[in-house]
């Protein structure tokens, strides 16, 4: 059971980890979908290929695991008991936090599009690539099963977790660990229904969250006694993945890394956490992580690489590195200057946009 003092303490740890997780969303977006074989050269391309293909596919997948158990773990928190009554107040803040902030960054988007079509019709400059996807794809497609702003699927799954988050209570208040041990096998046989919105990540992970908050587990005890075997165990995985890339074996060590990683960085965000000037920094930039999130594939980032490829730097391996690191943080910077206009000038839009998280 979790005390006050140390459920703080999880707070700010978790507050902590937000932006540096939301970095590697950026980065896992910065790849194609599609997994490439790894070339361990040591010239440019080689290293810009496997080193993408590492963080975007592998590294910076641990990102959305963290935020479903942190949304799993601070819906059931504050609960002392579950009845309907706590159950319809939960969605009802959720319409707010979530949905409003789905509808919205989806619309956008279309109404984007839709924009940059007129002025190309205007211009006489044919079809644009965006506008095809709103032509072949359904409104179900374009506002769930894809969706069209494609980071949001996250909140997609959440939604459905939310809903269906008494089947989650009643679970483990009837299972305890032994239902946890049974979610884990669950996500390892790697069985995915196949509708959108019932993801194994997301059951798996926002499950993990409502043990935690069921339960009010404080994960720094246990993270501080076995993350280092994590660490480990996840290195291990992650070279299996690696060596096994495309072949039907990768799934599976690809989710025994994500599993051990958890416990891994939460390890070592507990051993940097020193209350100094770069946590307090961290914790100050927490409320921006959804505002980056929503935004940061609406040409942001696009636009960026669209830009380095026109630049000298792109004809090499060693220039197409350098782009792949450093893009993201110039696309971050490029957001947070506009989060910061809207928060001064917008606030109340800002926080329409963002469910009042800014």
């Amino acid at each position: 059971m979790i005390t006050e003092n140390a459920l703080q303490k999880q707070s700010e740890m978790i507050d902590m980890l937000r932006f540096p997780l939301i970095i590697l969303v950026v980065f896992v977006h910065m790849a194609p979908s599609e997994q490439q074989m790894l070339s361990w050269n040591l010239d440019g391309h080689s290293l810009f290929l496997s080193i993408s293909e590492i963080v975007s596919h592998h590294i910076g997948q641990l990102a959305v695991p963290f935020f479903f158990v942190f949304s799993g773990y601070f819906f059931f928190l504050k609960s002392k008991s579950w009845s309907f009554s706590t159950y319809t107040d939960q969605l009802g803040k959720r319409v707010k936090t979530l949905l409003i902030p789905y509808i919205f960054w989806n619309v956008i988007i279309v109404a984007i599009i839709v924009t940059l079509q007129v002025s190309y019709t205007f211009l006489g400059l044919g079809i644009n690539a965006n506008y095809r996807v709103l032509q072949i794809n359904t409104v179900f497609d374009l506002f769930w099963g894809l969706p069209i702003n494609i980071p949001l699927w996250y909140i997609r799954d959440l939604m459905v977790m939310v809903v269906l988050s008494p089947l989650f209570y009643y679970f483990f208040n009837t299972t305890k660990y032994v239902g946890l041990l049974v979610l884990v096998l669950f996500y390892l046989s790697a069985f995915e229904s196949g509708f959108p919105g019932l993801g194994s990540t997301a059951i798996m992970y926002f499950g993990l969250g409502t043990y935690m908050g069921v339960y009010k587990v404080d994960a720094r005890p246990f993270c501080l006694r076995y993350g280092k075997l994590f660490l480990f165990l996840a290195v291990l995985f992650l070279l299996l993945d690696l060596y096994f890339i495309n072949h039907f074996l990768s799934k599976y060590f690809y989710r025994a890394f994500l599993l051990c990683i958890l416990p891994a960085i939460y390890f070592a965000a507990i051993k940097s956490a020193k209350g100094g000037r770069l946590t307090k920094k961290l914790i100050s930039l927490a409320p921006t992580v959804f505002f980056i999130y929503a935004v940061h594939t609406i040409y942001f980032l696009d636009k960026l690489k669209a830009l380095w490829l026109k630049t000298p730097m792109s004809a090499s391996g060693w220039g197409m590195l350098i782009g792949y690191l450093l893009i993201p943080f110039m696309c971050i910077g490029v957001i947070l200057l506009v989060y910061y206009v809207f928060k001064k000038f917008l606030p109340s839009v800002l926080a329409f946009a963002t469910g009042s998280r800014a």
